[in-house]
């Protein structure tokens, strides 16, 4: 199963962000959206999850249309995780996590949403947390949280924005790997916004690298990110050698 970009355009107030978009994700595989500042990351992000409306293109997951379907069935098929999640109300991480199941249920959960959401609490090791306000557990606690709320929602599509940004390095490592299982585990497309190049390098199989609202290269992971097109992007000069886990990117 593939995502397809096509011919995508986007303008704020009539200014355009976004020109022309052409680009891919698989299922099974992550994809990463990377770029200088201002580029229009989480923008395209936006696009894609039907935050924001675009003025011209079309987004297709294999033969359907994204952009021809109705909210409450794009809410089944894909999960946005925003970069930060702001709350309203005091929540428990129970709590919060049963509302991905939001699309599916008309008034009081069933049993199979009961199982669906047990068993991605259990996938993501949070049974012990499920009594704790969302406003009491730490950031990378908080980070899966958010992420157990999507997977219930038994996306194919998992859209996230910068995840990992406020979280240690720990964090940032489980968070990865735990995408690049659901990824390979659930033949889900997952495409995430993503700063870090090195971690990019790791984790991910496909980068499209934008720079001033274009797509200045798409394509694996290996023939993105070259020293060309980093420097290109983000008009500084880098090392790249490699390490015991991948291609290590350093500016100079």
């Amino acid at each position: 199963m593939e995502l397809k970009i096509n011919n995508l355009c986007f303008a704020y107030s009539g200014s355009p962000v976004l020109r022309n978009i052409e680009a891919m994700a698989q299922a099974g595989e992550i994809t990463a959206i990377a770029g200088p500042n201002g580029a229009g990351k989480s923008t395209l992000l936006k696009c894609i999850a039907r935050l924001l409306k675009v003025s011209g293109g079309t987004i297709k997951l294999g033969e359907q249309d994204l952009f021809a379907m109705k909210p409450r069935e794009l809410a089944k098929l894909q999960a946005y995780v925003p970069q930060n999640s702001e709350l309203t109300f005091p929540l428990t991480v129970e709590e919060y996590i049963t509302l991905g199941r939001r699309p599916y249920i008309s008034w009081n959960l069933r049993d199979t949403d009961r199982e669906i959401i047990a068993r991605n609490v259990e996938y993501m090791h949070l049974t012990p947390l499920l009594g704790k306000l969302m406003t009491e557990v730490s950031g990378g606690e908080r980070q899966k949280a958010l992420l157990t709320r999507a997977l219930v929602q038994e996306p194919t599509v998992l859209l996230l924005d910068e995840p990992i940004s406020a979280l240690d390095i720990r964090y940032q490592l489980e968070v990865m790997r735990i995408l690049q299982r659901i990824a390979a585990e659930r033949n889900c497309v997952v495409v995430i916004v993503l700063h870090d190049l090195t971690l990019i390098e790791r984790f991910a199989d496909r980068v499209i690298l934008l720079d001033h609202g274009n797509v200045l290269t798409e394509g694996t992971t290996e023939a993105v990110l070259t020293r060309e097109n980093i420097e290109k992007a983000y008009e500084i000069a880098v090392d790249i050698f490699p390490g015991p886990h991948g291609r290590v990117i350093q500016p100079v």
